[in-house]
């Protein structure tokens, strides 16, 4: 499976774990599937990325916080013609996507065939190539501006799910001044 993120949908996860670099974290991609070619021989099919929603900085495991945070976006996604797509978490310590990622991984299949895993490597954050990706899974990432968003101070303003929880005003989903951001850097 082939997926391409969009400058904001790979921009966005990397905001979250810089916000929350001593925390592990996840959240979701929303994006549209494409229907496999009909004059390819293989049955492969690409994926356009455009958006990633943070969920959770405290409450990581599969927890009724995360099954509410999902069920929302879902929603969402639902009412944009988009589905959810993919998952990415960045580790507190350690690396790889562990039990709990893997349950979640698995829960997003249930609904979309190819969703897949990301794992943030926070040693690359900056680096071109700051997702660990699994095998089977082809990545296409924009150039990224990340040092720049940082500097600043733009990851401050991200809110996830459990900003929400703590203030109902943070619009965790579509996080409207760091897509300006992002997007205007681009």
């Amino acid at each position: 499976m082939e997926y391409t993120l969009t400058p904001l949908a790979a921009t966005l996860p990397l905001l979250h774990a810089a916000k929350h670099h001593a925390s592990t974290l996840n959240g979701v991609f929303l994006g549209v599937p494409s229907a496999p070619s009909s004059s390819s021989s293989s049955s492969s099919s690409s994926v356009q990325i455009t958006h990633a929603v943070p969920l959770l900085h405290h409450y990581t495991s599969l927890s009724p916080m995360m099954e509410i945070g999902l069920e929302m976006v879902y929603a969402h996604a639902a009412e944009r013609g988009l589905d959810v797509v993919g998952y990415y978490q960045a580790n507190e310590v350690g690396g790889g996507l562990g039990r709990v990622g893997e349950r979640v991984v698995d829960k997003l299949r249930a609904r979309h065939s190819g969703a897949f895993g990301l794992v943030i490597n926070n040693e690359r954050i900056l680096s071109e190539q700051p997702y660990d990706v699994p095998p089977g899974v082809k990545l296409t990432l924009p150039g990224l501006h990340l040092r720049a968003l940082l500097d600043a101070d733009v990851h401050l303003g991200l809110g996830d799910f459990d900003d929400h929880l703590e203030d109902v005003r943070v619009d965790w989903i579509g996080n409207p001044a760091v897509t300006a951001a992002v997007e205007g850097r681009q």
